[in-house]
């Protein structure tokens, strides 16, 4: 089994670093994260220098990292590097990650990536993060072809599923457990963090308490468990 945990941080990682390293992933995809090579924090940049930054301001992007030093990482060169923010990443020639953080315009940005990446979909592939969609927002994106509902579509026609919704059962747009907490407000719930696989892929997905993690940022952290990795 390998663990990966995808988790919005809400800024200042450093901080906080400290707290999400208790859930003892392999893997960690962060988003709003602060860049190592310009953070002053030597314990930071210790603790996630096996890994990959992207982001468009140093204190506010999207990392990757394993704690592990013996976990291999390699940053592919899938030619989508237009898109904020995606990182696709080989793991022990294994299998590959895809940690996201979808920026505005969110939905139509991460369908954009996933036709532009198509051909390396392959049944191998975790795209894990925060993707700030839900199928709620459908019409707010109708006129430009490119919904959640449409990308969700796309992908299982080529064997990817919304892990979430494929082992609970909840409907899109019905989901019982949210991740996210707009103001962090509890009457403000919503589900825009997101795992697409082959189902074959993954073992089990926990979205964690909001009791636990409030404190520290307005999403949940959640993780998957992946099978013979």
């Amino acid at each position: 089994m390998m663990k990966i945990v995808s988790w919005n941080a809400n800024c200042k990682f450093r901080e906080k670093y400290k707290e999400i390293a208790r859930l003892k992933a392999d893997i960690y995809v962060i988003q709003e994260s602060e860049n190592p090579e310009t953070c002053h924090d030597k314990d930071y940049r210790d603790f996630v220098k096996n890994g990959f930054w992207t982001g468009g301001i140093p204190f506010k992007g999207l990392l990757v990292f394993s704690p592990n030093p013996d976990i291999k990482l390699e940053l592919l060169d899938w030619h989508t590097q237009d898109y904020r923010y995606f990182l696709p990443i080989r793991v022990n020639d294994t299998f590959t990650v895809v940690g996201a953080w979808a920026c505005d315009p969110y939905i139509q940005e991460f369908c954009d990536f996933v036709r532009a990446a198509k051909a390396y979909l392959t049944d191998d592939v975790v795209i894990i993060g925060d993707l700030n969609s839900n199928v709620i927002f459908d019409k707010d994106n109708q006129r430009t072809g490119k919904t959640h509902s449409i990308v969700v579509e796309e992908l299982r026609q080529i064997g990817i599923e919304d892990i979430y919704h494929h082992m609970t059962g909840d409907e899109q747009g019905k989901e019982q457990v949210p991740t996210f907490y707009m103001y962090r407000h509890l009457d403000k719930p919503f589900h825009i963090d997101h795992c697409f696989s082959n189902p074959q892929n993954i073992h089990k997905m926990c979205i964690h308490a909001r009791w636990q993690w409030l404190a520290l940022s307005d999403h949940l952290p959640f993780e998957v468990d992946l099978i013979n990795n």
